[in-house]
Order: C-alpha cells, then structure tokens, then sequence
C-alpha cells in the first residue's frame, strides 16, 4: 500500500485508500482542507520530465484538470480535484444512442490527446469516466501506454461494455454480429470505479472503486456460471412409493460421467469458476447474495479461496474477499466478507450452482 489512511502524503492527509486495476487511488485533503484525489500509477519505466510538464498543459473540458503530478519510485502520483461525477460504471448498460453520444464526445478527446506533443491515449473503463448532473462526461486517467502500466483498451470495445456487451465484434460473411469471445489475462479487475471511482471508495467505485465501481472482472472463460439463487427450491413432493416388483422390474441407473472423485484439474476449474463469480458480482444482476443495499460494490483482487466440500461432481469452497459498497459519489464502506460457493460440473465444464454470504465484518 502506498497511501496509509490517517498519514500524510506530501501535504495531503490522507482519509481513505483504494486499490484498483489501473491505480491506487486516495481521498485526501490538503492544506486548505479541501478534498482532493490523488493517484498512484506504476509505471513500466521511469517517465521524462517533458511528459511530466505535459499534464499541466492538458486543457480539455472532458479532463479532471491536474493539479500536481510527482514522479516517485516507478510511479507517478497525481493530485485532482474533488468533483462531483457519476460513474459510468453505475449506468451500464446503457442504450446505442446515449452510447453513440457519449463515444462521439470522447473522440474528440481522443483527437485532442493524440494531438500533443507527445500522443496520450483515454484509459477506456467505465470506471475511469464519469457523467455530471449536467450530462458532461469526465475523464480522469490518460497517459503514454509505452510508460503507464494500464490497460487502455479502445472506444469500440469501451462502446460494447456501454451496451453491456462481451468480447469484441469479429467481421463474417454470414454474421456481422458474430462476437469473439477473448480470454482475460490473471485475475486482475479490469474495471474498478469500486474499480466503483468509487470499483468503489473513493466511490470511492473503488475510487470507485479506481475510478468508478471497479468494473470488475471479465470473464476468462467462454462459459458464463449460472447465477446464483437467493432462495433455495422448493421440495418437490414425493412420488409414490413404487411397489417392489415395479422396484425389482426397474432397471439399474447408468452410471454418471462424474460418479468418480474429483482430480486436479477439476478442482483448478472449479476454483476459478469459483473465484470469477465472485469477482465478477459488480457486474451480476445477482449480486443481492451480498445483502446490501448500495448502490455498486466491488469486489477486490487478492481474494483467498479454501475448498470445504467434494464430491463426485460437486465441489464447495469458502472464499474470503474485500468487497467495497458504494452509495455514489465516491462514498462507501469496505467489508471483510466470506462467500460459500458451490460448484458443479455439467457438460464437462464447471459453474456455480448456489453462493451465499456467510460473515462479513466491515473494516
């Protein structure tokens, strides 16, 4: 952790921390006691003061403006002010017109940063843009990918994610609208504004959490897990009881395809499986196994995952997570939460089948 809640960095007191995908970002309050931003950003190699001076010379009515930038140890640190934004995050999807507007303004943000001296390009996750109350977009993070360690993606892939579309449209004689799926690399979060910004704390959507609601985890596999239910089935009623010869005329079961233990590789499967539904709730019309009533959480990387239960196949595991609700405009609480998520394998793949909240202690 680079920032500390309750210290001080440079003349900033910091009041809460965030961890996103693409930064560690902090609400802090300065000398005047204002509130502002600020953000920590790996970078992949140490960047030249004429990149540095770059950034207060950006002036572009989509950009939060930057106040101050330090270069620390492969790092730069940026202070912005504290403003008043929605996350995208918090309104995907979204419907093809309101898409197109807001797509259309960014490039033209686009444009302008390709322009600069040196070309800087749009961080592209919901959790990084916002929308005033008056509808005016804000952008908070863009650099120079070849220094900044960020996934910046693109605006026709961002467009998708707007209409709560997966993968990227692959061109075909038969179908335009055929969708490639594309796996994701590690388990990071690609999307934060709680990460919410803050996923989120600073919606902080994680700041959001990082931006705005981290926008959690993509899928790495092509199989979606089946939601979880919030209440269990109701108890069919039993069929009559069959008489014996009717028991001794019945012929045995086949044997199941999964009437044997478990083996390795369907415990790494199923763990994933596992750890990708919970990392992925931001995005899940489910995510009320939380039992919360804010507006986005997020959940955050670095999750610990513990297998309680197998069987031929079905295995149960109890997974510990840092989940961050928001209630918008970068305020919310983080929680120590235990999830209990049970895994089956069907059609030679596995999914969950049933997830609940199990403890949950706020920190």
């Amino acid at each position: 952790m680079f920032f500390e809640p309750g210290k001080v960095y440079r003349d900033y007191w910091v009041e809460s921390v965030l961890h996103t995908p693409f930064g560690e970002w902090a609400l802090a309050l300065d000398e005047a006691q204002d509130k502002v931003y600020l953000q920590h950003v790996p970078l992949r190699k140490p960047a030249p003061q004429s990149l540095i001076d770059q950034y207060f010379s950006l002036d572009h009515p989509l950009l939060v403006p930057y106040w101050q930038v330090y270069q620390e140890s492969e790092a730069l640190v940026f202070v912005r002010p504290h403003v008043h934004v929605d996350g995208l995050i918090y309104r995907c999807p979204t419907d093809e017109e309101t898409a197109a507007k807001w797509c259309e303004q960014l490039s033209q943000l686009e444009a302008y940063l390709q322009n600069r001296p040196i070309p800087m390009k749009i961080v592209y996750v919901p959790e990084n843009i916002g929308v005033t109350e008056q509808g005016d977009l804000r952008v908070f993070l863009c650099g120079d990918p070849a220094y900044m360690q960020c996934d910046f993606s693109d605006r026709d892939t961002f467009r998708r994610v707007l209409l709560g579309k997966k993968g990227k449209e692959k061109a075909s004689p038969h179908n335009d609208d055929v969708l490639q799926s594309s796996a994701e690399k590690g388990t990071s979060g690609k999307w934060l504004w709680g990460l919410g910004i803050a996923l989120a704390l600073l919606v902080l959507v994680g700041f959001v959490v990082g931006g705005f609601g981290l926008m959690h985890l993509l899928q790495r596999f092509e199989v979606k897990p089946v939601p979880a239910r919030t209440a269990p089935p109701e108890q069919a009623e039993a069929d009559p009881q069959p008489d014996e010869r009717d028991a001794e005329a019945a012929p045995d079961p086949a044997p199941s395809e999964d009437a044997s233990p478990p083996t390795q590789e369907d415990v790494e499967q199923s763990r994933t499986a596992a750890e990708e539904f919970i990392s992925s709730l931001d995005q899940d019309e489910h995510q009320q196994i939380l039992k919360k009533k804010a507006r986005s959480m997020t959940v955050l990387p670095g999750m610990e995952a513990r297998k309680i239960d197998s069987r031929p196949g079905e295995i149960t595991w109890e997974i510990e997570a840092e989940v961050y609700h928001s209630d918008g405009n970068m305020e919310g609480k983080m929680y120590r939460t235990v999830f209990r998520v049970i895994t089956v394998k069907e059609n030679g793949a596995w999914q969950v089948k049933d997830a609940e909240v199990t403890a949950e202690e706020r920190l």
